[in-house]
């Protein structure tokens, strides 16, 4: 699958020519029958916007600061 490069995400609210990268990008992908995970979700704003795209799964601070697998394991794996 595809991951478009982080420096078009941090900065894809103030730059139009970020968008349209991403943009063709993510529909050159949907065409293709290829997966596209968008990484640098940092904020509410760029979620919304990466949402227009067509794409797969997104990942970045604004769901989750990195954790450990002990970390992971305890907060959504154990009883």
């Amino acid at each position: 699958f595809i991951k478009p490069e982080k420096r078009y995400i941090t900065d894809i609210e103030n730059s139009e020519s970020n968008r349209c990268i991403v943009r063709h990008l993510t529909n050159m992908a949907a065409e293709l029958g290829t997966s596209v995970c968008i990484k640098g979700i940092a904020n509410k704003n760029i979620r919304d916007i990466v949402r227009e795209f067509p794409i797969n799964s997104m990942q970045g601070h604004f769901y989750s600061e990195p954790i450990t697998l002990d970390e992971l394991m305890q907060k959504y794996f154990s009883e």
